[in-house]
């Protein structure tokens, strides 16, 4: 088969059959009230916190001005070809191949929270949901719905998500202000966010300005249903068309594909942004890969970056073991991301402090190790008695309480979903490493008569991939979703329990656009907004309840998503020297309280109003510390 050379050199496409995907194939992209120039790029490279590409802006600082800098969500194009039999990435499609005319970049994003059924735990899965909110109301009256926008070329900017800039402005929907102040006509949000295009052409998703307003003037007094009340998440599907030069036996001729589409999710900040939850979406969305996909056949993929998947899917979903039997584990790459994330709560949530910094302080653990033996085999299977067993398995061995955050129905004890436990996977997997059957760190060897003294000592240099050199399809994948909560979904931050339903996914990760819902009664195809509409309304009420709770009954105290929400924190390097921690959400002192009375928290309106004020926590030499909290708060 011929190919003709390119301007550059490069051979023109050949009219072979190749397959073009989107990645990542969920892209993240997360609220900021500073301008939208203002911009970083989310991450991009597995492990490894963002730092700032061009053409966004670096972060830290992670604030403008005082304002929080917007995340935006970078899509790209891969094709990939047949390479001894196998479907394998050949290169990443940009305006800079010669070979590539135009890349048509689409994005719908929705809001359809005030539309939908109030959110009531896990009404909905499978039993009648709740009511819906603001009912009484048309859809036009609550649905911000901008329609689709379209982008090409490099450098692009400034195709907002704002009122009337679609193809078809009369199917625009955006609730109004009724008037007269502001005035009637007015919507009550006014812009999802807009798209822009970096110097190859790939997409850049920018999210709302975290903005919430009511156009009934109804205070908020829920979580997560107030009535009358509108906010600027969305979420919505990716699509891109690439046309190409290809050569034939006629000549040179131009041919448009399709690229396998992604979708994006616009969330809250993430205010521990260095920092991971220890059930993320990833771990989420891999486990329900494990068990419950059929992998896809012939893609070079499983055979590499995803081996361990497709092995542990082999077991759990092809031949239906409850358990692993084959599969040995790599420590650096399987086990210690897990026991990595439980020593990032430290920082975040103050029961973490005591029991997290020695995983367990009851035993007297100091020391943990990263190869097999029996040198480590007690201190491997107390760490793993400790852990909660998630639902489906039986556990009678040990404390079983960790980790010490709430579950998806948090208010009914006995319920198999009332406290968080890792996925399936997660567990099996440590449950391999505590019986020694796994492959050892790659420093094992050198550290062979070493013991590694202290877990946040032999967590802190763990593998990470560099963050320099082209990302790469499957860690496009999974960078994002890192950063995501995979529970508890009560609601949850980025996504509810939805996420987690097999019959949504074209393949592992990767929403399928022509998912009928699986929500209770529903038998549509999903759309934008599709997943943000379970979330509260607005976020912020959310983000000012789901703090750490305590207990009443026996004076516990239980977290629910620390590594985005924070719950207490050191303000300063003083104070992590002195573990001397404090509220995340405080006012500032003097005065020391909120306006309306509350000496520690916020009212939802005080949330609303001075989310933007608090601070991020960010790396400072050995440990995290509070840092770019606005000088008066509120």
């Amino acid at each position: 088969m011929s190919t003709e050379a390119g301007p550059t050199g490069r051979a023109l496409a050949p009219q072979v059959e190749s397959v073009y995907k989107i990645h990542p194939a969920i892209g993240i992209a997360r609220l900021g009230n500073a301008p939208a120039d203002q911009f970083f790029i989310g991450p991009e490279h597995p492990g490894t916190p963002v730092g700032g590409d061009a053409p966004g802006t670096p972060v830290p600082p992670y604030k403008h001005a005082g304002a929080v800098k917007p995340q935006a969500a970078r899509f790209r194009i891969f094709e990939y070809r047949r390479v001894g039999g196998k479907l394998s990435v050949a290169r990443e499609v940009t305006l800079a191949e010669s070979d590539v005319v135009t890349i048509d970049w689409q994005v719908h994003l929705a809001n359809r929270k005030a539309s939908f059924h109030e959110f009531d735990g896990l009404a909905g899965e499978g039993t009648r949901p709740a009511k819906r909110r603001n009912e009484g109301l048309t859809v036009a009256e609550l649905e911000i719905d901008p329609g689709p926008r379209s982008i090409s070329g490099t450098d692009q900017e400034g195709v907002e998500f704002s009122k009337g800039t679609s193809a078809n402005p009369g199917a625009e929907t955006w609730p109004l202000y009724h008037g007269p102040s502001p005035p009637a006509g007015t919507p009550v949000i006014g812009y999802l966010g807009e798209l822009r295009t970096d110097e190859a052409g790939r997409l850049l998703v920018i999210g709302g300005r975290g903005h919430s307003a009511t156009n009934t003037g109804t205070r908020l007094n829920h979580y997560a249903n107030n009535d009358g009340w509108f906010d600027d998440v969305s979420d919505g599907p990716v699509t891109a068309r690439v046309t190409l030069k290809v050569a034939g036996s006629g000549g040179t001729s131009e041919q448009t594909v399709n690229a396998i589409g992604a979708w994006v999710l616009v969330g809250p900040p993430d205010f521990g942004p260095q920092l991971a939850n220890v059930v993320s979406l990833y771990d989420l969305l891999y486990d329900l890969a494990a068990r419950k996909l059929d992998l896809p056949a012939g893609e070079a993929v499983y055979d590499g970056p995803l081996k361990a998947l497709a092995q542990i899917n082999a077991e759990l979903k092809v031949k239906g073991r409850p358990e692993l039997h084959d599969h040995r584990p790599a420590f650096d790459l399987e086990v210690r991301p897990t026991l990595r994330h439980a020593i990032d709560a430290i920082w975040l949530f103050r029961p973490a402090r005591h029991a997290h910094t020695t995983l367990g302080a009851d035993a007297s653990i100091e020391q943990v190790i990263d190869k097999p033996g029996a040198a480590g085999a007690a201190i491997r299977m107390l760490v793993f008695h400790r852990l909660r067993s998630p639902p489906g398995i039986v556990a009678t061995v040990g404390l079983r309480d960790m980790p010490r955050l709430l579950g998806d129905d948090p208010y009914a004890p006995g319920h198999p979903r009332y406290r968080l436990a890792l996925t399936r996977t997660q567990y099996l997997v440590l449950k391999r490493w505590a019986q020694g059957n796994f492959v050892a760190s790659d420093g094992a060897a050198q550290a062979a008569a070493r013991v590694l003294h202290g877990l946040r000592h032999l967590l802190g240099r763990a593998v990470q991939p560099a963050s320099s050199g082209a990302p790469t399809p499957w860690g496009l994948d999974r960078a994002g979703l890192e950063s995501c909560v995979g529970g508890a979904f009560y609601p949850g931050i980025e996504v509810s329990w939805q996420i987690r339903h097999k019959e949504l996914f074209l393949e592992p990760f990767r929403i399928s656009h022509a998912a009928k819902s699986t929500y209770w009664g529903e038998t549509q195809t999903i759309r934008a907004g599709h997943f943000s509409r379970q979330m509260a309304v607005p976020w912020q009420a959310d983000f000012r309840d789901c703090k750490m709770e305590r207990q009443a009954q026996t004076g516990i105290e239980f977290g629910w998503w620390p590594g985005q929400r924070p719950d207490w924190v050191y303000p300063t390097k003083a104070d992590a020297v002195a573990k001397k921690m404090a509220r995340w959400h405080r006012p500032s002192t003097p005065p020391g309280i909120w306006p309306a009375g509350d000496p520690e928290t916020p009212t939802h309106a005080e949330m609303v109003e001075h989310w933007y004020k608090l601070g991020f926590i960010v790396k400072d030499g050995p440990d995290f510390v509070e840092s770019e909290r606005n000088p008066h708060v509120p």
